[in-house]
């Protein structure tokens, strides 16, 4: 190698050294920036602390009840007669005692109580039995996220602590559990549609409900609504026959309407079911398309009146298990 060429060898490496230490000086130097503004961000963040205050140690409580929301205070507990909170979601009306603080739960309503990232309770109190409407589809919301036992023990002590999230059968099921231990008497109903089958939106599943005068009329627990029929609540029989003619009206009762949970098969449902729990119309619409036969569930059995389908119908129902009745049987043994 020449003198000229070891000469421009020499520099080319000497300006590759320069270039790399230049690189690694500009890395030192952001890794102190770096350092230093970590520093100065948990100085801040640890000064900020002193003006936040923790409200986990905070008790909040409110009361739900025909649609409103009321905060609770705490009151004075001289010369009154407190209770703990009851071990089920039912309570009896009273003065309630909770971390120290007493509260008036002597009316109706569904009252809860929290400390936030400690704890969560709700009890619903139930003075006269039909006023439970007024609050008790804030328990739950229609979806399919919990699926529920067959004894519902378990979703019993679940409502204590938050509101439970599942189909048509099951919510019917639990609302008729917690009903008949108010004083009002039930039974478990469903309806199928007429129109082409498609696997998820076929029938739907509710309850009857026996009002003052004996007579059993038809609650919804998934979406929180009584049928009318000439502005008074009226049975499956008359909803099945009179609902298509527009003669049935629904009437909403407090409830959450919020998105609806429904993941099904990895699927979301949300969408689908949203839509009623937004607009009455399309509740009413689907209302028609699901309520056309009506059944009766029994223990192992579900009847209907024959005279609801045709012959050409009877099959896909016979399939599904379903026993036709004439309309004599069927009214002697469901509507004497």
């Amino acid at each position: 190698m020449g003198i000229l060429q070891s000469l421009k060898f020499l520099q080319l490496k000497s300006h590759a050294y320069h270039s790399h230490l230049i690189l690694y000086y500009n890395m030192w130097i952001k890794n102190i920036k770096n350092k230093m503004n970590f520093i100065r961000q948990s100085k801040l963040r640890e000064e900020l602390k002193s003006y936040i205050k923790p409200c986990n140690s905070l008790l909040y409580a409110y009361k739900c009840y025909k649609g409103g929301v009321n905060r609770l205070h705490a009151i004075n507990n001289e010369n009154i007669v407190v209770n703990n909170l009851s071990s089920d979601i039912i309570q009896s009306p009273g003065y309630v005692i909770i971390e120290r603080s007493v509260y008036d739960l002597t009316e109706s309503g569904l009252y809860r109580f929290y400390k936030l990232n400690t704890f969560n309770e709700q009890r619903i109190v139930v003075k006269t039995p039909f006023d439970i409407f007024n609050f008790i589809g804030y328990l739950w919301e229609y979806g399919f996220l919990d699926f529920l036992s067959s004894e519902l023990q378990i979703e019993r002590q679940k409502l204590k602590h938050g509101v439970i999230t599942a189909a048509c059968s099951d919510l019917s099921r639990l609302a008729a559990m917690l009903l008949n231990q108010v004083g009002i008497e039930t039974r478990l109903v469903a309806s199928a549609t007429l129109e082409s089958w498609n696997g998820f939106d076929d029938g739907h599943t509710f309850l009857e409900i026996k009002n003052d005068f004996g007579e059993w009329i038809v609650y919804d627990p998934s979406f929180s609504v009584l049928f009318y029929l000439k502005e008074q609540p009226t049975n499956l029989i008359n909803i099945c026959k009179y609902l298509k003619h527009n003669n049935v009206t629904l009437h909403l009762l407090p409830a959450n309407r919020g998105h609806s949970h429904f993941i099904n098969q990895g699927y979301d449902y949300g969408f689908w079911v949203d839509e009623r729990n937004i607009n009455k119309e399309a509740l009413l619409e689907w209302y028609k398309h699901v309520i056309q036969v009506p059944i009766i569930i029994g223990l192992s059995k579900y009847e209907f009146p024959a005279t609801f389908i045709s012959n050409s119908d009877l099959k896909r129902f016979l399939l599904k298990n379903y026993t036709p009745l004439s309309d004599d049987k069927f009214y002697q043994l469901y509507y004497p």
